[in-house]
C-alpha cells in the first residue's frame, strides 16, 4: 500500500547528528511532499523551530545524540509547541533504548535502517493519529 502524501504543507523537523542519515530522511520526506527542516543537534533544532512560530507538525529525532538526547529535545519541543508530534529513530533496538531510560514505552519509534516507504507511512500515521506507539 502506498503512503499518503503530505497535506497542507506539513512541516517535519529531522534531527540527527549523522549527516548522511539526516540528508536521506530529509530527501525522502521532501519527495513525499512535506516541508522539511533539518538539524544536526538539539540546540540547532530548537533554533530552527523558533523560526516556525506555529511550530512544526512532527519532529523525527535520533534518540542518541551528543549534547542533548532525543528525549531531552522532545521534552523541550513539547514544552514550547504542545501540538508537535514526535517520532524517535535509532540504530539501537527499541527494547535496548527503553532499558537505557531514554525512550518512553508509549513513544513512536523507527528502527534504523528503514525504507522510504516505512518512513513516509510512519510519519503519515503519526500525523493522522492512526499510528500505534512502539516499533
Amino acid at each position: 500500500m502506498a503512503a499518503k502524501q503530505a497535506v497542507n504543507h506539513e512541516t517535519i523537523l529531522v534531527v540527527d547528528d549523522e549527516p548522511g542519515m539526516r540528508r536521506a530522511c530529509a530527501r525522502m520526506l521532501a519527495a513525499a511532499g512535506f516541508d522539511v527542516v533539518a538539524a544536526e543537534s538539539g540546540q540547532e533544532a530548537l533554533e530552527l523551530c523558533e523560526q516556525h512560530p506555529e511550530g512544526v507538525h512532527l519532529a523525527l529525532i535520533d534518540v542518541v545524540m551528543p549534547g542533548m538526547t532525543g528525549h531531552e529535545l522532545a521534552e523541550r519541543l513539547r514544552d514550547r509547541w504542545r501540538k508537535t508530534k514526535i517520532v524517535f529513530m535509532s540504530g539501537y533496538v527499541a527494547s535496548e533504548i527503553g532499558e537505557l531510560g531514554v525512550l518512553q514505552r508509549d513513544a513512536h519509534f523507527l528502527g534504523k535502517p528503514f525504507s522510504s516507504d516505512v518512513l513516509r507511512q510512519k510519519v503519515r500515521d503519526v500525523l493522522d493519529g492512526t499510528a500505534s506507539a512502539g516499533p
